[in-house]
């Protein structure tokens, strides 16, 4: 109601003028006056906000996670809200807190290098999945170059002197893939190998 929202704007101001408010304070107030009804631009304009600064309150506010380390570790609206990003992944959430406490001017940077390697591990996630549904190995690691164990394909050829491709394989015994995204890539780069190239009729190129 309008005297509570009032009395909420009153109690900024004068808290203001003695202390400056934290950014969880404000986020809190800025998520009371909402719930009295007042819309951002409203809440905005009577407390002298930005519109952006008070949606990213209100965001952070009804967030447990950005709510909870806003008030715990004095953190900005704009370092709190990135963790929304991430709710759910505690050691993201966590590494982050760390680096906005000891290392704010890295933080920017730290959240960038999060997103990529979700962005990463969600691509090899979803390559990998395919692979296994086809029934291929999927490799931890690239074969090193005098491992015997497995054969990449790009060293093989068919009977006939054709290189092997991934079709040549699909449902060959000892079927393997390791899958690789590089941080400018949208998608998984897949090396294949097979574990018995000679039972599957094929033989290393000599050229």
């Amino acid at each position: 109601d309008e005297v509570t929202s009032e009395r909420i704007i009153q109690q900024m101001i004068e808290n203001d003028q003695r202390e400056a408010l934290t950014d969880g304070d404000r986020a809190a107030a800025f998520q009371q006056l909402a719930f009295e009804g007042l819309s951002v631009t409203a809440i905005a304009k009577r407390t002298g906000s930005k519109p952006a600064a008070v949606k990213t309150g209100i965001a952070v506010a009804e967030n447990a996670v950005a709510a909870s380390a806003i008030q715990t570790h004095q953190l900005t609206l704009d370092q709190a809200a990135a963790l929304i990003e991430f709710d759910g992944d505690t050691e993201t959430v966590d590494s982050l807190i760390e680096t906005a406490i000891d290392s704010p001017e890295q933080f920017a940077h730290a959240t960038q290098r999060a997103r990529d390697e979700r962005r990463i591990a969600a691509i090899r996630e979803s390559a990998t999945a395919s692979l296994v549904e086809r029934g291929f190995t999927i490799l931890d690691r690239e074969p090193g170059y005098y491992e015997t164990d497995y054969t990449p394909i790009r060293e093989l050829v068919t009977k006939d002197g054709q290189p092997v491709t991934e079709t040549d394989i699909e449902t060959v015994e000892g079927r393997a893939a390791f899958v690789s995204v590089y941080y400018t890539s949208e998608e998984a780069t897949v090396l294949y190998y097979l574990a018995d190239p000679k039972a599957a009729g094929f033989k290393k190129n000599s050229g």
